[in-house]
């Protein structure tokens, strides 16, 4: 008897997140895609012909018409493509401290709401040839925001009394090429002295979910091309990097801070770090 999807997902989540399983055939092909936020998986499954030509089941053995073999080559493919996302995301950085993996070993974190969030993966079919299947499966980024034990008490952000006129950004980019800059879900921007001045206590929760909390790009086109930056966004470049998160010099902090506008801009996630590739 086949197991109801969300059992599955249940029931494999332990073994794979928490083994060293990595999926490694095909997962060049799937991806963590930072820019939009979500992880991308395929997954691709033959039918199992016998010597005489005809489809069988790849459990039973037993004759199955071709429509019948290709809904269970595409079921096939969806399993792979589900196994692959679950092999990524486990991978994911939460923090500067914690990866998905982690997370999952600690006792507030829940795998039945990691589970939840994984029955929300988008599965689309596409064929491939007449005896193969192929599954792209997608999963955002903000469903695993939702099911991680965190608040967003959107805190003030800290007080300055030496910004410059005020001058009204739409949104934030931050150059952090060439520096140990990486994607995560929660990253930190420090000024030089090692204060936070932007975090997830200060944003949004409910834009982190359906948007992130940063968006990542390679280049500054791709950057620019986020709609989410608005028409003037400020352009700074890191000038270091603290545990793999951007620090900005004092004239770019107190660019961000001479506006209540840009501050509501930083809680609304409008923000985009270029990193080199990872």
């Amino acid at each position: 008897m086949k197991m109801p999807p969300f059992k599955l997902i249940v029931y494999l989540l332990p073994i794979i997140l928490l083994s060293g399983l990595e999926l490694s055939a095909g997962i060049e092909e799937s991806r963590a895609d930072w820019n939009k936020n979500m992880a991308i998986a395929f997954g691709t499954a033959y039918m199992r012909i016998d010597y005489n030509g005809t489809p069988i089941s790849m459990s039973s053995g037993s004759p199955l018409s071709i429509t019948e073999a290709r809904r269970e080559t595409y079921e096939t493919a969806k399993d792979i493509a589900m196994e692959k996302i679950v092999a990524i995301i486990k991978n994911i950085r939460i923090d500067q401290d914690n990866t998905l993996r982690n997370m999952l070993e600690q006792e507030s974190f829940t795998r039945q709401r990691l589970a939840s969030a994984l029955a929300k993966i988008k599965y689309e079919e596409f064929s491939t040839g007449f005896d193969s299947s192929s599954c792209r499966a997608r999963l955002s980024f903000g469903n695993i925001i939702s099911s991680l034990p965190f608040s967003f008490p959107e805190d003030g952000f800290p007080e300055r009394m030496d910004v410059p006129i005020e001058t009204k950004y739409t949104g934030l980019i931050i150059d952090a090429r060439r520096l140990d800059v990486k994607s995560m879900l929660f990253p930190v921007i420090y000024n030089k002295n090692g204060l936070e001045i932007i975090s997830r206590k200060n944003i949004n929760g409910a834009t982190a979910v359906k948007y992130g909390m940063v968006s990542y790009a390679s280049n500054e086109k791709e950057a620019r091309q986020n709609k989410r930056l608005g028409k003037h966004p400020l352009y700074a470049t890191a000038i270091e990097e603290n545990r793999n998160c951007p620090v900005l010099s004092e004239k770019d902090v107190r660019r961000i801070f001479s506006s209540p506008e840009t501050l509501k801009a930083m809680r609304e996630c409008r923000i985009v770090f270029i990193i080199d590739k990872e």
